[in-house]
């Protein structure tokens, strides 16, 4: 009874081995998502769309209803993602969800007397520049510049 008993330990003991050896290999056992670092672009390169497959930037901007808030319209412009990063002084690379080719309509105001925005509060003297998808008209996000 006593060899059996050691037999039945070892037995055990081996199993364990086995399995903990198994478990520990590479690969083995649940894995951490992997990060992914690029994103998909979700917006996609389309520069070469004739100006009749893009938003009408007359019928867009309404020059009276931003003149009578008390802006003045700067530009309103048809150019690449990366064009408008460039003029931004932004990276495009900080923006990997649209591609640099990207035609956006950037729309850029000057608000003397100050523009309140939500997220930001009010901005005094500010040039406020927004970037909207010229394919469909979808606002992409805004740049603001306090002047001095």
């Amino acid at each position: 009874m006593n060899n059996r008993w050691w037999i039945i330990v070892a037995a055990v003991v081996m199993a364990a081995a086995i399995a903990v050896a198994v478990a520990l290999r590479p690969g083995a056992g649940p894995q951490p998502p992997s990060l992914d670092n690029s994103p998909e672009v979700y917006l996609n390169a389309n520069a070469s769309l004739t100006p009749d497959r893009l938003i009408d930037v007359d019928a867009f901007v309404d020059e009276d209803y931003i003149a009578s808030q008390g802006g003045q319209l700067l530009m309103a412009k048809v150019m690449t993602f990366a064009e408008l990063c460039r003029m931004q002084e932004e990276d495009v690379a900080d923006h990997p969800a649209v591609s640099p080719d990207r035609l956006v309509l950037a729309v850029q105001v000057y608000w003397p007397g100050g523009f309140a925005d939500p997220d930001f509060g009010r901005i005094e003297n500010c040039t406020a520049t927004a970037a909207y998808d010229a394919e469909t008209g979808n606002y992409l996000g805004s740049w603001y510049k306090a002047g001095e």
